[in-house]
């Protein structure tokens, strides 16, 4: 008997402000992968259950890299809405956004470099 597994919309956006979009075959935890014409990025994802992230530990819910060389974790739990804020290797931030908040992710002005 196979497991019921139902795909949820993934995006990314970087810290130019582009939409990358995609799919996870999770919401709880899993692995995602998402694109555009220009970037993609794969990795895995972990939300938190009561305050504590039981796959990453506290701090780190989402771990990515992408095509252009930079890698991303997360800079805060991933959120019950379904978001979190990402740091990347440069120290410029962008969001990840799954389930329903990820079907609304719109481009955004680019963002500038965390001092």
């Amino acid at each position: 008997m196979a497991a019921c597994v139902s795909a949820s919309p993934v995006a990314m956006v970087l810290p130019s402000g582009q939409v990358l979009r995609g799919n996870s075959a999770a919401t709880a935890s899993g692995s995602f992968s998402v694109r555009n014409d220009k970037v993609s990025c794969s990795g895995s994802f972990s939300r938190s259950v009561s305050g504590y992230n039981v796959s990453f530990g506290r701090h780190t819910s989402v771990f990515t890299a992408c095509s252009n060389g930079q890698n991303a974790t997360s800079a805060e739990p991933l959120w019950e809405a379904g978001q979190a804020k990402l740091r990347f290797t440069d120290g410029s931030e962008g969001m990840m956004l799954i389930g329903d908040a990820a079907k609304e992710a719109q481009e955004l002005p680019p963002q500038l470099k965390a001092r």
